[in-house]
């Protein structure tokens, strides 16, 4: 059985009871974004451990985005033409996939800080993912 949780402007498919989800869809006209933890519908606190295919693809107003401690994977497509993004925050030590294309049609002046002990390991799936290592910083 799949649960999916519906909160304002965000989706969210629960990939485990109680405790973890994918964030599915996001209508967010923010412009400053945090990818961490949401409360559900259900008062249960969730981890978000995933950002889901095409999520916050084409979004017209996001210019700072941080994925949280949580994340281990961000799917295809992901932030694919967000043309506004110009930085991003990964505080996850845990990322273990980020998909083809994930930041694909982003600014090419993009800035992703990343940790330090993570940098290489980030770059190579990083590289995959759209962006050019320069871009991958600590």
């Amino acid at each position: 059985m799949c649960k999916f949780l519906y909160l304002l402007i965000y989706s969210y498919k629960v990939t485990k009871v109680g405790k973890e989800v994918e964030l599915t869809k996001s209508k967010s006209s923010a412009t400053k974004v945090t990818i961490n933890t949401v409360t559900g519908t259900d008062g249960v606190k969730y981890k978000v451990t995933s950002i889901g295919p095409k999520a916050m693809q084409n979004n017209k107003k996001m210019t700072n985005l941080i994925i949280g401690a949580n994340v281990k994977s961000i799917e295809k497509g992901a932030f694919n033409g967000c043309k506004k993004l110009g930085k991003v925050k990964i505080q996850s030590t845990k990322l273990r996939s980020i998909g083809k294309q994930a930041f694909k049609g982003t600014k090419s002046s993009l800035k992703v800080k990343v940790p330090s002990k993570q940098l290489e390991k980030y770059k190579k799936i990083l590289k995959k993912a759209g962006l050019k290592v320069k871009q991958v910083t600590k």
